[in-house]
């Protein structure tokens, strides 16, 4: 997690390439969904150009790497929840990185109070030791195009082991009012 004063893209280490300086000048779309920035990069601080010291370098982000969440503690589980979302139809995706860790999904009801049956956290299906950048969660008996299509409902994910969380994605539409965060503390 980045600090205010933490680069999203911190210079390289002494001697290498992007030591000095590095500038970003493209933004252009991956055949994957993410983005490859395009830098001029500087062994030199700024103002010192010798000759030879400067390169092009490439990035990638992930698909919506902008921000995400990380469970960072192994001794325990993080939970997170949407707020009341009215549900479109179709299937759910997830875009997640559970490397070291898991990750587990349930849908429940619309205050996040009790799962919807077949689809509790014990009846996922979990994203083991992998990165799912569009992982799509799957349960023992049921799947998400069997909830009728208008129903108020929460998605909840139990993240494990060091797993990141960058979106949830589906056909849905978020609701004002109550959510399973509202009034957690």
């Amino acid at each position: 997690q980045r600090t205010l004063r933490q680069p999203f893209m911190p210079n390289g280490r002494a001697g290498t390439a992007t030591a000095g300086l590095l500038e970003c000048t493209t933004l252009l779309p991956a055949v994957d969904g993410g983005l490859h920035i395009h830098c001029t990069a500087s062994s030199a601080l700024h103002g010192q150009y010798p000759h030879g010291c400067s390169s092009l370098q490439t990035y990638w982000l992930r698909p919506d790497g902008w921000i995400g969440l990380e469970q960072r503690d192994p001794s325990t589980v993080g939970l997170v929840g949407t707020r009341t979302l009215l549900w479109g139809g179709g299937g759910l995706t997830v875009n997640a990185n559970a490397s070291h860790g898991s990750v587990r999904v349930q849908i429940s009801d619309q205050y996040g109070e009790a799962p919807l049956k077949g689809f509790s956290f014990a009846e996922s299906l979990p994203l083991n030791r992998s990165d799912g950048v569009a992982w799509a969660p799957r349960w023992r008996a049921a799947a998400p195009s069997s909830i009728a299509v208008g129903t108020n409902l929460t998605v909840q994910l139990r993240l494990s082991g060091g797993a990141q969380l960058w979106s949830v994605r589906g056909r849905f539409v978020p609701l004002c009012g109550v959510g399973f965060m509202d009034g957690l503390e």
